[in-house]
């Protein structure tokens, strides 16, 4: 399990960020959840009063690296912050 902490994530960015992982397949909403696709398993927790996110990699299949995820997840991060 890995877990990733984001600061300075705005509510805007919040959205934009759950829009781009539910088109890639991962069905993110809400402030706080799970979701599991393709064999990949994960729980967030997004608080607007402190914008901060956390985002925590549960389980994935062996053909997709941890890695490849955390890399996923931190591009799609970076795009909506500008």
């Amino acid at each position: 399990m890995r877990t990733l902490s984001f600061k300075n994530v705005t509510e805007a960015q919040y959205l934009e960020l759950a829009q781009k992982a539910q088109a890639q397949g991962i069905p993110i909403s809400g402030e706080k959840g799970d979701a599991s696709k393709f064999g990949i398993e994960l729980t967030w927790s997004h608080d607007p009063d402190l914008n901060s996110l956390e985002i925590s990699i549960l389980k994935h299949p062996f053909f997709i690296s941890e890695d490849s995820i955390v890399s996923k997840l931190t591009d799609m991060l970076t795009v909506v912050q500008g």
